[in-house]
């Protein structure tokens, strides 16, 4: 089974490349262009994805927020 990453930054030039190397490499990938629309996914598939590769500084829900809404999931 791969092993699903998912890709948040907005972006779409940096999405788009991150994407076609992980997908070279064989993993799944899950696509988002900012924090609200990420933790909306995280929402129904938290527990399959393996790693998150994060924007720090997006507009709207930045990505130390999203980092802070996972740590506090999985304690």
């Amino acid at each position: 089974m791969n092993e699903t990453i998912l890709i948040v930054d907005d972006e779409p030039d940096i999405v788009s490349l991150t994407e076609k190397f992980l997908q070279i490499g064989q993993f799944n990938t899950i696509t988002c262009n900012n924090g609200k629309e990420a933790l909306k996914r995280m929402e129904d598939r938290f527990s399959d994805i393996a790693l998150v590769l994060l924007d720090v500084m997006m507009p709207g829900v930045s990505g130390t927020e999203v980092l802070e809404i996972i740590k506090a999931k999985k304690e």
